[in-house]
């Protein structure tokens, strides 16, 4: 693991709570790059500088939370004060440009740098549309107001109204949402860049999820999808020279998985019902990873293995493809993909792009 000051620790730490309100401890130590002496030790300066801090035990596990509603509308951030301004500016840079982002970096980069304000974001349609979208959907879960949306569906692959109750933000490199959908009466996944217009919808009535309901939604997704079946309990193996790279770009929700070292490798059990997304994740690891169970899990990133041979013309002995296998692959018919029995793998989920 690397090094970190204690400020830049600190910095961080505050910025992932402001993003999300429940951490593990082991997923914090990853975020970092520290041990857990040193995070443990951070997370306490946090909660000594006024961060309303929770600590939880879930053997073997350990979760860190704020507060919903943290801060409050208008609060002083206190616990930024003593901070390096130029790490706190290193870390909003890497935010995606926006207006806001560009007014808090104009305060901080010229006592840093020592050079006049920056040139005033060019703050274009499209970043403007994005910021109203996302001022929407955090207000309309905050306040519990239900939204119409303009969303386009990469399933149907044209744009719709709906309206939607947001229950849970996903924050990220793709920031998706899970909302109750009006139109069809479910709980779903949606990504926020497909998300085209907002608008909060007072006189609709908020439909809210019970947190029993939600909070496994949410665990048993798999990187913003859920598949149409129940969920299932997951071991896999994955040797010990890829394991760490493997596992922090996993697409699975840390508090679902538990992870233990051995011989072998790491080995791997979760419960979830985005098997699709997690066998697709599997059979880009190789002979790096190996499943134990479920079979079903096992037979779909086999079936995916040998889709990608015979797309790039390799049979499953090696072989270099036979004259008819030639003329298929250069436009002849191509063998559909065989879909899971009912309730499987390929059952279409409720994940983005509804």
């Amino acid at each position: 693991m690397g090094r970190r000051t204690g400020t830049e620790t600190i910095a961080k730490l505050f910025v992932a709570f402001l993003q999300q309100a429940t951490w593990s401890q082991k997923d914090l130590e990853r975020r970092c790059d520290i041990g857990v002496r040193a995070v443990r030790k951070a997370l306490l300066d946090l909660q000594d500088a006024g961060v309303p801090l929770e600590r939880e035990e879930d053997p073997p596990h350990v979760y860190w939370s704020v507060p919903r509603d943290w801060p409050a509308p208008g609060a002083r951030l206190g616990a930024l004060e003593g901070l390096e301004s130029d790490t706190v500016a290193r870390l909003i840079a890497r935010l995606p440009r926006s207006r806001e982002r560009e007014a808090v970096l104009a305060k901080l980069m010229p006592p840093v740098l020592g050079r006049s304000t920056p040139a005033t974001h060019s703050n274009t349609a499209e970043e403007r549309v994005r910021e109203a979208v996302f001022r929407a959907l955090e207000q309309g879960l905050r306040d519990r107001v239900a939204l119409t949306m303009g969303y386009f569906s990469a399933v149907s692959g044209r744009d719709s109204l709906r309206t939607v109750s947001v229950q849970h933000l996903a924050y990220g490199d793709r920031p998706r949402f899970v909302a109750h959908c009006h139109t069809t009466d479910s709980l779903r996944w949606f990504r926020a860049d497909r998300v085209h217009s907002a608008k909060l919808e007072p006189g609709a009535a908020y439909r809210a999820v019970e947190a029993a309901v939600l909070e496994p939604f949410v665990a048993e997704s798999m990187d913003g999808f859920r598949g149409g079946g129940e969920a299932v309990t997951c071991e896999v193996v994955i040797r010990a020279a890829e394991a760490r790279w493997a596992l922090s770009h996993m697409p699975y929700e840390p508090k679902s998985a538990v992870v233990t070292a051995g011989p072998e490798g790491s080995r791997v059990l979760l419960r979830t019902a985005g098997l699709e997304v997690l066998a697709r994740y599997l059979v880009g690891l190789g002979a790096a990873a190996r499943v134990v169970s479920p079979p079903e899990l096992r037979e779909r990133v086999v079936e995916l293995a040998r889709e990608a041979l015979a797309s790039n013309g390799i049979d499953e002995r090696g072989a270099e493809p036979s004259a008819p296998q030639e003329a298929r692959l250069n436009g002849g018919p191509v063998r559909p993909i065989r879909r899971a029995r009912q309730g499987g793998i390929g059952q279409r989920g409720v994940g983005e792009g509804e």
